[in-house]
């Protein structure tokens, strides 16, 4: 792998809380060259589109749930109202098989068979439509590690890619030292090395939660390219490819 370009979307149902940023990935150091808030007169299609015609192949990096639980698919359409679902564990209607793993090695993510971050599946995924039918392109999730062979997307879930270097996660994302506390965290993961921020992209990193989000979202892109990431187990292939699958660092 020489050098592949990784999108991060931090995902939203309006324009005005959307944060994208564009980062390459090349011999094993990522350098974020962009980062954008977006709205209704600087959309993220239009944004995204145009960071697509950069380069051959790109990975899309989307912070949103890409799949519902099986359960609930399976259950709700011989549903009829006033009966029981009769599961074993009610968790699985709302939690899916990827949501556990995170569970046990981070944090609980936002269920999205009961919160509103169904709404922010629903519109992550017109989005990917929407980006497939403009650019003529298939964007496929990507479901193995290492190098891509053509443009694809993958979900990624920030505050748990955050958890895994040990970054705490309070703070960051209200009033005056939110902003201060964006800035630590920038200042951290370009310690680390795992990722180069340019400088005059900083400010507008620390702009927003939206905007770290979006970073933190390319570097969770680029884990996944290093082959960094905790793989899908043999036995949930299957249910994965129906689910989705958070991609985070082991």
């Amino acid at each position: 792998m020489n050098s592949t370009a990784v999108i991060g979307i931090d995902c939203a149902t309006q324009e005005v809380k959307r944060g994208l940023a564009y980062g390459i990935l090349k011999d094993g150091k990522l350098t974020i060259t962009d980062v954008v808030s977006c709205s209704s007169v600087n959309p993220s299609q239009e944004i995204i589109s145009s960071w697509l015609s950069r380069t051959r192949f790109t990975l899309l990096a989307l912070d949103a749930p890409l799949g519902w639980p099986a359960a609930m698919s399976e259950k709700l359409p011989s549903h009829k109202a006033g009966n029981p679902l009769e599961l074993e564990d009610n968790n699985r209607m709302f939690l899916r098989e990827t949501d556990f793993v995170i569970w046990r090695e981070f944090k609980k993510p936002l269920e999205v068979g009961a919160s509103l971050i169904a709404r922010t599946a629903t519109s992550a995924l017109e989005l990917l439509g929407n980006l497939r039918k403009s650019q003529n392109l298939d964007i496929p999730l990507a479901w193995e590690m290492d190098d891509i062979s053509e443009t694809c997307a993958i979900e990624v879930y920030p505050a748990a890619t955050l958890a895994a270097r040990g970054i705490a996660l309070s703070g960051y994302r209200k009033g005056e030292a939110g902003e201060t506390r964006r800035l630590q965290i920038i200042e951290n993961l370009n310690r680390s090395y795992d990722l180069e921020i340019q400088n005059s992209q900083i400010a507008q990193a620390a702009n927003s939660p939206d905007s770290l989000d979006a970073v933190v979202c390319v570097l969770a892109g680029a884990d996944f390219l290093r082959g960094k990431c905790i793989p899908i187990p043999d036995k949930l292939r299957g249910i994965a490819r129906k689910e989705g699958w958070i991609w985070v660092k082991k």
